[in-house]
């Protein structure tokens, strides 16, 4: 009977974790050394209650704040929360442009794990590197709705979470 109650009680546990999932990210966005401005979009988000603004550009950087929603009630249990930008290094704002690369900020929830966070790309040589708490967290997906992200960081452990993204000349 105790080894039914602790199962009971781990499984419950697992359960409600991700009940417990509200953070927030300072994500930081960088330009390589002399180079002109990146412009960024914001063209989607999911489960994200601040997804910073919808238009700006990285002159040397810039630096928002998101907060994503809680994933324990309504249509974000499960849920992969995102924040989607296009990026062009010629239109202003980057949206306008048919050759803007997107970039994902994802952050996903592994049962028996903890929180991932990760930065995905459209265009190979768009970001020189990104990181999520210090962590290498970039990926390369021509298509962000068919792409397996290999390289995470762990997140949920300080408030808020650092995120890295510096842009390639």
């Amino acid at each position: 009977m105790k080894a039914l109650f602790g199962v009971i009680l781990t499984a419950l546990f697992l359960i409600a974790q991700p009940a417990l999932a509200w953070q927030k990210y300072d994500i930081a966005f960088s330009n390589a050394a002399n180079s002109g401005p990146t412009y960024l979009s914001k063209i989607n988000d999911k489960c994200m209650d601040s997804a910073g603004p919808l238009n700006f550009s990285v002159n040397n950087k810039y630096k928002m704040t998101v907060e994503d929603m809680n994933s324990g009630v309504g249509i974000c249990l499960g849920i992969q929360k995102k924040i989607i930008w296009a990026v062009s290094h010629t239109h202003n704002p980057a949206s306008l442009d048919p050759k803007a690369c997107l970039v994902q900020f994802s952050v996903t929830y592994y049962w028996f794990d903890h929180w991932h966070a990760a930065i995905t790309s459209t265009c190979e040589n768009l970001i020189s590197y990104a990181t999520c708490r210090l962590e290498n967290c970039l990926n390369y997906c021509p298509d962000l709705n068919n792409c397996h992200m290999t390289k995470t960081g762990s997140v949920g452990v300080n408030v808020p979470d650092s995120i890295n993204i510096v842009f390639a000349k």
